[in-house]
Order: C-alpha cells, then sequence, then structure tokens
C-alpha cells in the first residue's frame, strides 16, 4: 500500500526542520533592514493582494479589493520584514570567552 504525504505532514516536518536549524546562527540586532522590508514587502504584498482580491468573484467590487488589499499588506509585511532582517540587520557578537584563573 502505497503512502503519500498529507499537507499536514509535511507542514509538521517543515516545522521541525526550522525548529532545529534556528538554533544555527548568532542572534541579529534589529535595525533599518527590518523596516525597509517590512514596508517594501508591505506595498509588493497590497497590490498583489488588491489584484487578486479585484480578480476573485466571491464578494462584491470595494469588498474584494479592501479584504485582499488588507490580506496582502499584512502578509507582505511580515514576510518583507523577517527577509529584510535575516539578510542584512548584522549580527550581535558573541559574549567573550570567561578568563581562566
Amino acid at each position: 500500500m502505497k503512502r503519500r504525504f498529507t499537507g499536514l505532514g509535511i507542514s509538521i516536518v517543515a516545522a521541525l526542520s526550522l525548529l532545529l536549524a534556528a538554533g544555527c546562527g548568532y542572534p541579529r540586532r534589529l535595525g533599518a533592514c527590518a523596516v525597509v522590508g517590512a514596508v517594501a514587502g508591505g506595498i509588493v504584498g497590497g497590490m498583489a493582494g488588491a489584484a487578486i482580491g479585484n480578480e476573485s468573484g466571491n464578494q462584491d467590487g470595494d469588498r474584494r479589493l479592501g479584504s485582499g488589499l488588507a490580506v496582502g499588506l499584512a502578509s507582505g509585511a511580515i514576510i518583507g520584514g523577517v527577509a529584510g532582517h535575516y539578510i542584512c540587520d548584522p549580527l550581535l557578537k558573541p559574549p567573550p570567552p570567561t578568563p581562566v584563573r
């Protein structure tokens, strides 16, 4: 019998992989790159969400546009902020080693 991964199974494997890989790097200082990434991601996500919402046929015109804009703006800002933070914000320096007596 052939077994397939479901969406939930793939999500669980991806989440566990991300949790295991999260401890491999030094933390970063929150800086301007995260803000610029969030703004740029919000703009691009909002435009994409508005375009997608405008083409969907589930609601009336203004409501489709507004809901698409809101979802695209929020998700784009979150994704852009996280990406900007990890791409170019500076690393925090590790603490110095304890002196040997």
